[in-house]
């Protein structure tokens, strides 16, 4: 499995203007809502729930929240490459400027565990992170991804 797969331009939102990890979220939040015709309150309540257990702030300036969905039926996966970064409460202290929201449904766990370790690899990757951080446009970054894919 490959983020590209679960990822559209659409997707993409290249430069988020938020100042808080609250209101990260809660945009994600909302733009995720508004594209599946979910309520977005019930994705954010999600979102924070799964913040109480720890942090998704991975390290490296990187957020991978994630949540499962009674009323999803496939992957949804949303990245966002924040204008300026933000306090997260990262593993390693680090604001955060790039995050990874992946939504999955409730019963997808081996398609979910995989598109968390895609998104890991994928990130893992600091040449890739960087092209992704230096590029100004949805299209810039979803070409960096399916090329980093492809390799």
């Amino acid at each position: 499995m490959h983020i590209s797969d679960l990822l559209t331009i659409q997707q993409i939102i290249p430069e988020l203007k938020v100042s808080s990890k609250k209101q990260a979220l809660n945009e994600l939040a909302c733009f995720a809502g508004a594209q599946l015709g979910i309520d977005q309150q019930m994705i954010m309540d999600l979102l924070l729930e799964r913040e109480k257990l720890g942090s998704t702030g991975v390290g490296h300036r990187i957020a991978v929240p994630h949540a499962k969905l009674s009323n999803l039926d496939k992957i949804y996966v949303v990245l966002a490459r924040l204008k300026n970064p933000i306090e997260y409460q990262s593993v390693d202290k680090l604001t955060v400027d790039l995050i990874v929201m992946i939504l999955s449904p409730e019963n997808a766990g081996g398609e979910y565990l995989m598109a968390l370790a895609s998104t890991a690899r994928l990130l893992h990757n600091e040449r890739v992170v960087a092209q992704i951080r230096g590029s100004e446009t949805a299209e810039g970054i979803f070409a960096t991804i399916c090329e980093a894919e492809s390799a």
